[in-house]
């Protein structure tokens, strides 16, 4: 192998060292910006529905006071206990404050005293409070009065149960403004699989006719948060989820790549300068060592050329040019040296053959 082939092969190894070392250089910058950029949104996500979840206790906790203080007023008069259904009715977010008791005593903050026009342990609010014997929500469902969507909270007590019917309308407030940069929709969906609020209207559906939600809800559930990659809409996206506590409902967003990645992109293209400009470096080290490779290849190709025709017995050839002071050049000055020394001596040589020629003529003469 040439010295030529050897730079050649060295140069080429060289590049390629380099554009690995560029790659896994954007690959590692690249897996890093991704688990940052979904740390980001997944905090986004947790601090969302932790807010919810204040959001729910907070109901919660008036329903309890609510069930505190008809235990305490216990046989007091039905218009004492109606009083207290509609303290909490100041509260926006509360459509109907009501209570129900084993003795089917039914007294509500809004319609009064109906005991007797339904039967309130029939009820799936009664029932579950009772069976679980701690404060619980209800499905999301439609209200027959307001046609808003709500969600019961109830709280049992010694003799019966005290609940809310709770708008959901703060909720699809909040939904509506929960996004990444500006960016994404968002959606809550019950365990059961129902829709509860949505950005692109799918409240009330259940989650089956939704794609991704049918492909995706029951590992969400399971992990109760994080973050994967689909496609959605034709486009890639990130979507990050979190739990609600109190009622399991799935709070997740929907970012398109373009967008949660945007930064990617500026990365990749700094990659790839730094890739080219690498090898060309490598390129230019190259075409330099070629360069001065070449003037080693032909002073040594001379040298080569004149020992030969000197090895031949050839004393002929013409002096090597000196074109540098460097040790090419010494050696070059020095062959020459050595060349006309030579010849010096094969003259003198000759000189002197001659000479013992003519006088061995006049002894034999």
């Amino acid at each position: 192998m040439s010295i030529k082939q050897k730079l050649l092969l060295m140069g080429t190894i060289m590049a390629l060292l380099v554009a690995a070392i560029c790659g896994i250089g954007y690959y590692t910058a690249q897996e890093s910006l991704i688990t940052s950029t979904a740390g980001e949104i997944e905090a986004t996500l947790d601090k969302e529905a932790a807010t919810v979840e204040g959001w729910l206790l907070d109901k919660q906790k008036q329903v309890q006071s609510g069930a505190n203080l008809i235990t305490l007023i216990g046989d007091n008069p039905i218009a004492l206990q109606q009083e207290i259904m509609q303290y909490p009715l100041h509260d926006k977010d509360i459509l109907s404050f009501y209570y129900g008791g084993e003795d089917a005593r039914f007294i509500s903050g809004l319609a009064g005293n109906v005991t007797g026009q339904r039967d309130p342990r029939e009820r799936p609010w009664y029932k579950n409070a009772r069976a679980a014997d701690k404060p619980i929500f209800t499905e999301v469902y439609e209200d027959a009065r307001t046609k808003k969507m709500v969600v019961s909270v109830a709280a049992p007590y010694a003799t019966g149960v005290v609940a809310a019917d709770i708008s959901l309308d703060t909720l699809s407030e909040r939904i509506t403004q929960l996004k990444y940069h500006g960016e994404g929709q968002s959606i809550v969906v019950s365990p059961s699989g129902r829709i509860i609020a949505s950005t692109e209207n799918l409240t009330m559906q259940k989650a089956d006719d939704n794609p991704v939600l049918k492909a995706n809800l029951p590992t969400m559930i399971q992990n109760k948060n994080g973050y994967f990659a689909t496609e959605k809409d034709g486009e890639e996206q990130i979507i990050a989820y979190a739990t609600i506590p109190s009622t399991g409902w799935l709070i997740a967003v929907a970012v398109p790549e373009s967008v949660a990645f945007a930064q990617l992109a500026s990365l990749k293209v700094t990659y790839m300068g730094m890739t080219i400009l690498g090898i060309l470096l490598v390129a230019g080290i190259i075409l330099a060592l070629l360069r001065f490779a070449a003037t080693i290849t032909n002073a040594t190709e001379r040298l080569t050329h004149h020992v030969d025709a000197l090895a031949r017995g050839d004393l002929s050839q013409p002096d090597l040019p000196v074109t540098s002071a460097d040790e090419l050049g010494q050696l070059a000055a020095n062959f020459n040296t050595m060349m006309k020394n030579i010849k010096k001596v094969i003259r003198q040589v000759s000189v002197t053959a001659d000479q013992l020629a003519s006088a061995a003529q006049e002894l034999t003469a």
